[in-house]
Parts: structure tokens; sequence; C-alpha cells
């Protein structure tokens, strides 16, 4: 039982190391691919485009802005989430982000932002950390994020 359930394991990593090593092969991902899409993202962000926010997400990308919320489903929700939450709401926005690693066509980051909330003039300060998978296209197929605000 106890060699069954070892080589059950074993097989699953082994298909699961390939699928990985095949994913990357098709892949554009890199360090600099991630880069540029984070700084696309921040781009976003700080110029309210939820039209070029939207351009970086499959059409069926779940788009998880916290752990405990259902996620967003693809372009169209992800362009309302970024016209309410950053057009509509926001301005004086800063971005910056530290990529923190690629694991084949996954990319984690630190980011930072502030900015200034329209309807009450509170300056707000963001940390966060974001997980990103991709596709071949470097297009994200999967978003989460892990963020705490506070006044400032």
């Amino acid at each position: 039982m106890l060699r069954t359930t070892f080589l059950s394991c074993l097989t699953w990593r082994l298909a699961s190391i390939t699928w990985e090593l095949i994913s990357m092969s098709k892949s554009k991902f890199s360090d600099k691919s991630f880069n540029a899409w984070l700084t696309r993202y921040g781009r976003a962000w700080i110029e309210q485009n939820p039209d070029a926010a939207a351009s970086l997400f499959t059409a069926d990308c779940p788009y998880y802005d916290t752990p405990f919320n259902q996620p967003l489903s693809g372009k169209e929700a992800i362009h309302q989430y970024w016209t309410k939450g950053a057009k509509e709401s926001q301005k004086d926005i800063e971005f910056s982000f530290e990529a923190a690693r690629i694991s084949g066509v996954t990319g984690y980051a630190r980011w930072t932002a502030k900015f200034t909330r329209i309807e009450n003039g509170q300056r707000v300060e963001i940390e966060g950390f974001l997980e990103a998978q991709f596709n071949e296209d470097v297009i994200c197929t999967c978003f989460r994020e892990w963020w705490h605000s506070r006044t400032i």
C-alpha cells in the first residue's frame, strides 16, 4: 500500500514537472517579460486605463482581488473592476513593484501603490503581493493578489 502511494505521488510529480517544462518551452515568459507585464500593469493603474488593464488578461482569466472574494472572471469583469476601483475613485496614483520570482509560467511580485481617494481626499498606501500565471503570449491566465492598506 505504501509503495503504491509513493509510486502514485512520484508519477504525479513527474507528470507535473513534464507539463511545466513543456509549458516553459512554448512560452515567451521570462524575468524580462514579467517585468514588462508588471510595468504595463502599473502604467494602466497610474493612467487609469481600464482598457489597458483588461488587455493584460485572457478572456476567461480568474482575477482574485482578495483571497476571500469570488474571482472576477474575464476581461469585461476586470474592466468594470478597474473602472470603479481606480478610474472613478482614485487620483494622483503612484505604483512601484519588485518582481520576486518566476517559476515556470508563474510570476510573483511585491507591489506598492499610493493614491488619493476622490470621494474624501484621503491619501492611501497599499502594500501587496501578487501571483500571476501566463500563457505562451505572456497574457495572464490566472491572477491572485493579497494586500493591506492604510491611510497616510
